[in-house]
């Protein structure tokens, strides 16, 4: 009988969201808003979003908090859009202002801003 040495192999497994996963949380939050659509209201966005936002964040967020809130970036950027079309900015840095104070008046208006996803 040889003795053979076995090299001990280890499988890295890193949780972390999945491209379908973040589609499908993009296509998710695009059925609700539109930012083309100035005639709704955050308030009321964040009405009908937060429900799934919670549930995306806790789903998600179990293993590798990080990479799945970033997924809400995307959806931060459509509110920059949605500001843009409101107040009819055209400037970027006149529609990061607004963002900004939006941010910092209303931290409790969506779910992901209250556990500091805001950038």
């Amino acid at each position: 009988m040889h003795n053979h040495q076995r090299k001990n192999k280890f499988s890295i497994f890193s949780a972390a969201i999945s491209n379908t996963a973040k589609t499908f949380i993009r296509e998710g939050v695009r059925k609700v808003f539109n930012p083309r659509n100035t005639q709704i209201s955050l308030e009321g966005t964040a009405v009908k979003l937060n429900p799934k936002i919670r549930g995306w964040l806790n789903y998600y967020c179990k293993f590798n908090p990080r990479v799945a809130g970033n997924v809400f970036i995307y959806l931060n950027g459509l509110i920059r859009r949605w500001i843009e079309e409101k107040f009819r900015l055209r400037s970027k840095s006149a529609v990061q202002n607004k963002y900004n104070l939006l941010v910092q008046t209303n931290t409790d208006l969506f779910v992901h801003w209250k556990k500091g996803v805001i950038y």
